[in-house]
């Protein structure tokens, strides 16, 4: 199940290891926005405004909390405008990466958040992020953290090119994440330390000695309250 092409090395369990997600815990930023973003300031907003258009009735269905499965709506979003970059060559794709990294992620990074992975890994902890946001970005904010990561790879051809899908069944959130976790820990051990944002980061956090939940989604600030995790506010 380890299979994140980001690790620096295989998991070694006898390393105290923090696993943190991404998107809304270490960072406000959002991806969607970075790649629509992106298109409208590099000559395709009229692709843009088309992908919206012909999805205006469900926008409006999402915004009224009236759709019957909201999460497949967004991953339907994301994808579709992930889509929009198909036939991109690596080169192009990477300069996208490094774009949508420095203009909304990084940009809006919870400082606090980032200083405390680091003091991890000045104490010798291995520090991994967790995360279903795409390989190429995560590797970005990854390096900037200092800390190794397990994402969403992408597919390219055998040219190089951009097909505009995932080099895998799903993204890497949920149950997935604490899969992946669980290589990290010793035989009877526990995480070290783990951080995420939703209800979908509590597999995860429940492998934690120290979980927190960061800006919490409704369900996760009820969990966290019960167990007595901490819970960070921006």
């Amino acid at each position: 199940m380890i299979n994140g092409r980001l690790l620096h090395a295989p998991p070694d369990p006898s390393v105290p290891t923090v696993i943190s997600d991404m998107e809304g815990t270490l960072s406000a930023g959002v991806t969607w926005k970075g790649l629509r973003d992106y298109l409208e300031t590099h000559g395709r907003a009229p692709a843009v405004r088309g992908f919206i258009r012909r999805r205006l009735p469900q926008v409006a269905l999402y915004r009224l909390r009236l759709l019957p499965n909201p999460e497949a709506f967004q991953r339907e979003w994301l994808m579709g405008l992930l889509g929009l970059f198909a036939g991109m060559e690596t080169a192009e794709f990477d300069h996208v990466s490094t774009w949508l990294v420095e203009q909304e992620l990084w940009r809006k990074r919870r400082q606090p958040l980032i200083a405390e992975l680091q003091a991890h890994l000045a104490a010798g902890r291995r520090v991994v992020l967790a995360s279903g946001l795409f390989e190429p970005m995560l590797a970005k904010f990854a390096a900037k953290v200092g800390a190794e990561a397990i994402g969403t790879p992408l597919r390219f051809d055998g040219q190089g090119r951009f097909t505009g899908e995932l080099d895998t069944a799903d993204f890497n959130t949920g149950e997935l994440k604490a899969v992946q976790a669980r290589h990290f820990i010793p035989p009877n051990g526990r995480l070290y330390a783990a951080y995420g944002d939703t209800a979908a980061d509590i597999p995860l956090l429940h492998l934690a000695e120290q979980a927190t939940a960061v800006c919490p989604d409704k369900r996760l600030r009820r969990v966290a309250q019960q167990h007595g995790w901490r819970i960070w506010e921006a």
